[in-house]
């Protein structure tokens, strides 16, 4: 997990309250994700993610705050969109898109959830570093989006990597997670994150601390998973 975000460190940066890459950054976005109310917002390139449901980030959040995200390819993931997007208006999609051994993605995930009427509600997002973004009125949550959009600000949440891999036999992914943990420290972007978990299947059988197939780290417990909800 260190390994993909140590790649993206180098080109990525928070700079007036905005995600910015350094200019030397080897990531690409994919391409025609605007079109419709959900689609992305013009300051950060943001889309409308799941809203958290009540209690799903502490045991104190309320159901009403949005999430929105931006998701980034390496070069060898962005080759196979170009392949897809080499005429715009004319898209080559297989039936099935099967990305190449060693395409990383990641996405960085921002919220409103510790902000405005929802503060002090997420205890490890005290302090993380505000951005600004195009977003929802709030306390539409995961509501239909709506028309309207202000200029709010948001806070990162988590950062979502996935790497094809064929050692993973049975998906051919691997999914990790990391949380953004307060107090800031460092960069406050990079340097707060924690690893959250990592899965390479499906763990079909099982549903607990006990996975074969992925991993979750013991050391956030009750801080960011725990509880019933």
């Amino acid at each position: 997990m260190n390994a993909v975000l140590d790649t993206a460190r180098a080109s990525f940066v928070r700079e007036d309250e905005l995600l910015k890459g350094t200019g030397t950054e080897q990531w690409w976005i994919s391409l025609w994700m605007d079109y419709d109310l959900a689609g992305r917002e013009p300051i950060m390139g943001l889309t409308k993610e799941r809203g958290p449901k009540k209690r799903d980030l502490s045991l104190t959040s309320e159901r009403g705050s949005q999430v929105w995200a931006v998701g980034f390819y390496n070069g060898i993931g962005a080759k196979k969109l170009g392949e897809v997007f080499a005429d715009s208006c004319n898209l080559d999609i297989p039936a099935a898109l099967k990305f190449d051994e060693g395409t990383a993605s990641i996405k960085f995930l921002f919220t409103d959830a510790n902000l405005e009427q929802f503060a002090n509600q997420v205890s490890y997002l005290s302090g993380v570093p505000k951005y600004t973004a195009l977003i929802d009125p709030a306390g539409t949550g995961d509501a239909a989006p709506v028309t309207g959009r202000i200029e709010r600000k948001v806070q990162l949440l988590q950062v979502d990597i996935a790497v094809r891999d064929s050692r993973a036999t049975e998906t051919g992914w691997v999914f990790g997670t990391f949380g953004w943990v307060g107090p800031p420290s460092g960069d406050g972007l990079f340097d707060n994150l924690v690893p959250v978990s990592l899965q390479w299947a499906n763990d079909e059988a099982n549903y607990s601390l006990r996975m074969s197939d992925s991993w979750i780290n013991p050391e956030i417990s009750n801080k960011m998973f725990g509880w019933p909800e």
